[in-house]
């Protein structure tokens, strides 16, 4: 991976950006595991890869995704995660920008997402994760193995 938004020292970016190479884009780095089910979202992005971890307060959440169409809306893209318990109530949820601008977005094009929420003191392995990719325009529909399944969608990793 080379990071491709340096700022000036002394500055924070607001998110990371990184350009995979070829060689790498077949391999899972940073411990993504491929996912259980195909998600895609409004026929526009899929979902390939998930890794999870954290640290006691943060979990820090990694998506792949690969771009299949040009983004539908005028609106920018944005991904909602959230950290659910058995019976379905959120416990955490990050909702953020994309970190690549949408305008620049072409079919095949596969970049690393991360999202980083705050939680208090639970056991984030007997919870669920879920994903929605939305706009101000609205969300698109989630396609889990091809059926349609509403905005959220379930992320299970193999």
């Amino acid at each position: 991976l080379i990071e491709v938004n340096k700022m000036p020292s002394g500055k924070k970016p607001l998110f990371q950006s990184y350009k995979i190479s070829s060689r790498e884009s077949d391999q899972q780095p940073c411990g993504l595991r491929p996912l259980k089910h195909t998600l895609i979202f409004g026929e526009t992005l899929r979902m390939d890869a998930a890794a999870i971890q954290s640290d006691g307060a943060h979990i820090t959440v990694l998506t792949r995704w690969t771009v299949l169409n040009s983004w539908p809306h005028d609106a920018p893209p944005k991904l909602s995660v959230r950290i659910k318990d058995e019976t379905g109530a959120t416990l955490a949820q990050k909702d953020d920008l994309f970190a690549v601008a949408f305008q620049h977005w072409q079919s095949g094009d596969t970049f690393l997402q991360i999202s980083q929420l705050q939680v208090e003191d639970m056991n984030f392995l007997k919870s669920n994760l879920s994903v929605v990719v939305y706009s101000a325009q609205g969300a698109l529909p989630a396609s889990v193995d091809g059926g349609i399944r509403g905005e959220e969608a379930p992320v299970m990793l193999k």
